[in-house]
């Protein structure tokens, strides 16, 4: 399986081209925009306003339905020794809310239960139409046959009630009780609208608060801020597009780019070169990005060394099917030399050197014997280390000792600003031979998993050989690769 050149083309024409986002660059090209709050925490902000709006939406809308019937009366002037007297529209409602006519009420609809009496008058509602003599009586219940005859049951009792008090009739009824109003009470739009609202602000005040909270970094120009380097590259989030080995063509387009850059920086040397790629923490994506340079530099021309300096056997060794054989741990113990240690992997012109059989005793590292066998890869190639996280193993500073340029791979979209200032200040001895951040979005684990599950169920076949640019590699069992129809 080769490599794809920066310039090369790609199966399916332009299907493998990179776009804008794919990785940016530092200087040449425009920096990446960093993500405010709202950007960042759009998902919460629009969860908390969607299930606002819907709770408030529910509990409304399985509130019972009111009814309110409504009346309408005419009040006249009363006639006096010295002319017309002209009502007082205030004190009418006040007449028509008032306790007396209430007692009326009851006494007509034998209302007896005090509990009953007050739900009674709080169903009346009393209003006058502005600039007119007009009284409108509505009674709301949730009982559609009960508003009805409390609604008859009060226009009649206050229009007794004056027309009692009068010689002649000043009240009387110009609209019969009917039914005006039938809903929750409320408008459920209006509501909705609403609970969006207060959703929309519950959500951006709980991601100012998780944002304080977990330091996360927002986005290329946040990282740089926040640690002094500057973002070399930035990686998207690749999807199903990355599964090593077996990367889409987009992954190897986008790697190739930031392999010409590091070739560039350096002076488009052919081997002697150590680049270490490291992070602040696990679970960056170092692995995968220091595999898919490797591969790339070898796409390039260059033979390519990748070593997994992780001290663990479930990185690259795990992912390549050499989980289980000497490597790196082993030449430093002595009990083997470098050469010895060195597999092929299916991308043409790439070696691999795994992290070995032997556990890693904490706080011992021989670095005469690092620097010895990586000085005798970096003799005849381009050796990639994918080293340890910084912040949880000292061994990366020991690799930094001993690499030429130096690459730290942050999480943009779960990474911490302490841990990456934390990660540089480490570094401060080996800070000119820092090249700046890779500013990573790797795919969730849970994703990976998917894809490796149906990655096992490619059918297998024999691997390209290595060639005779490649290193020379001791005598184990020839990795498998897909069938070219599984690939494509």
């Amino acid at each position: 399986m080769s490599r794809p050149s920066s310039t090369g083309g790609s199966p399916g024409g332009g299907a493998g081209r990179p776009t804008a986002g794919d990785l940016v660059e530092s200087d040449g090209l425009p920096a990446p925009r960093g993500r405010g709050l709202l950007r960042t925490y759009l998902w919460w902000v629009v969860a908390c306003a969607l299930l606002t709006m819907v709770l408030v939406v529910l509990v409304v809308g399985h509130s019972p339905v009111r009814y309110t019937y409504s009346a309408s009366v005419l009040v006249d002037s009363q006639p006096t020794q010295s002319g017309l007297l002209e009502p007082n529209m205030g004190n009418e409602k006040q007449i028509a809310e008032s306790g007396r006519v209430a007692r009326i009420v009851e006494d007509r609809l034998d209302i007896t239960d005090p509990a009953e009496e007050a739900q009674l008058r709080a169903g009346l509602s009393v209003s006058a139409m502005v600039d007119t003599t007009v009284l409108t009586l509505d009674y709301t219940s949730t009982n559609e046959g009960q508003a009805a005859d409390r609604a008859f049951a009060y226009s009649a009792a206050y229009i007794d009630y004056r027309n009692g008090q009068q010689t002649q009739r000043v009240v009387r009824l110009i609209s019969a009780p009917h039914l005006t109003g039938r809903g929750t009470g409320e408008s459920l739009v209006i509501l909705g609208i609403i609970g969006l609202a207060v959703g929309a602000g519950l959500g951006l005040a709980l991601a100012w608060t998780w944002d304080r909270v977990t330091d996360r970094l927002r986005g290329g120009p946040d990282l740089e801020q926040h640690s002094g380097l500057p973002v070399f590259a930035r990686v998207p989030n690749l999807g199903g597009d990355l599964d090593l080995p077996w990367s889409g063509p987009r992954t190897r387009q986008t790697f190739a780019h930031l392999a010409a850059r590091v070739l560039g920086h350096l002076g488009n040397p052919r081997n002697g070169i150590v680049v270490l790629v490291a992070s602040a923490r696990g679970g960056t994506g170092c692995t995968t990005v220091a595999f898919e340079l490797a591969a790339s530099l070898a796409g390039l021309g260059r033979r390519t060394v990748v070593v997994d300096g992780s001290g663990k056997n479930d990185g690259l060794g795990l992912r390549l099917d050499h989980a289980a054989q000497t490597g790196l741990s082993d030449v430093l113990a002595g009990t083997c030399p470098a050469d010895s240690v060195v597999v092929p992997t299916p991308v043409q012109r790439l070696s691999l050197v795994p992290a070995g059989t032997l556990p890693a005793a904490d706080g011992e590292l021989d670095v005469d014997a690092l620097n010895s066998a990586l000085t005798r890869l970096a003799s005849r190639a381009i050796v990639v280390v994918d080293g340890p996280p910084l912040l949880e193993d000292a061994g990366s500073l020991v690799l930094g000792g001993r690499a030429d340029v130096i690459l730290l791979v942050a999480d943009e979209d779960s990474g911490t600003r302490a841990d990456a200032q934390a990660a540089v200040a480490l570094l401060k001895p080996s800070r000119d031979r820092v090249l700046g951040w890779v500013s990573n979005r790797p795919p969730r684990r849970r994703w990976l998993r998917l894809r490796r599950r149906g990655a096992g169920s490619q059918p297998p076949t024999t691997a390209e050989p290595p060639g005779d640019d490649a290193l020379p590699v001791r005598d184990v069992e020839s990795p498998t690769e897909p069938t070219s129809a599984a690939r494509t």
